[in-house]
């Protein structure tokens, strides 16, 4: 019963700060990575207006990988850097 009760507080506290580390990206740096990524995502995405198509897959694709890097940044590096690296105790 008390390993069980010290699993589930220290899930919580890794939880908390998953969400504290995510918040903390997006305050910091969040707003540059949208707008370079918005920026870079609409213009590739000129390039699926093209005929050409090799070009409009090659504006597909890299879109995809735009919203995947910025998914990437700004969620899921922040909550694994959180979750590997223990705290300071003071």
């Amino acid at each position: 019963m008390i390993s069980s009760t010290t699993s589930t507080a220290s899930k919580r506290s890794c939880l908390q700060r998953c969400f504290e580390s995510i918040k903390a990206a997006h305050a910091s740096i969040g707003y540059a990575m949208y707008y370079t990524s918005f920026t870079i995502f609409l213009g590739f995405s000129v390039m699926i207006t093209s005929n050409f198509i090799p070009t409009i897959y090659f504006g597909l694709l890299t879109d995809l990988v735009m919203v995947f890097m910025l998914l990437g940044a700004l969620i899921i590096l922040p909550s694994l850097i959180a979750s590997f690296v223990k705290k300071r105790e003071v």
